[in-house]
């Protein structure tokens, strides 16, 4: 796996999306946490063999990214996985 895109943590959750998007079309779906961009790739050093990293910013939304919290939200969302486990 080795997946790259943009995206948004609601309040409640992560919203992963394609590069060709903007982050704005999107900013009426709930409450902004934080927006960026980030990779998602095989790593079997890491938990459940898989890395996602965040960076940057929505400049659309004038939206920083949390690197840390954000890669643990849609890690979790990506393994279904309460972010505890992680």
């Amino acid at each position: 796996m080795n997946n790259k895109g943009k995206y948004i943590i609601f309040k409640y959750s992560p919203l992963l999306f394609n590069e060709c998007f903007q982050h704005k079309d999107f900013k009426n779906h709930g409450e902004i946490k934080s927006a960026g961009f980030f990779w998602v790739f095989d790593d079997k050093n890491e938990s459940y063999g898989i890395k996602v990293t965040c960076y940057g910013e929505s400049i659309s939304l004038g939206v920083k990214s949390k690197p840390e919290e954000d890669e643990k939200e849609i890690k979790a969302m990506l393994l279904g996985v309460p972010k505890g486990m992680l």
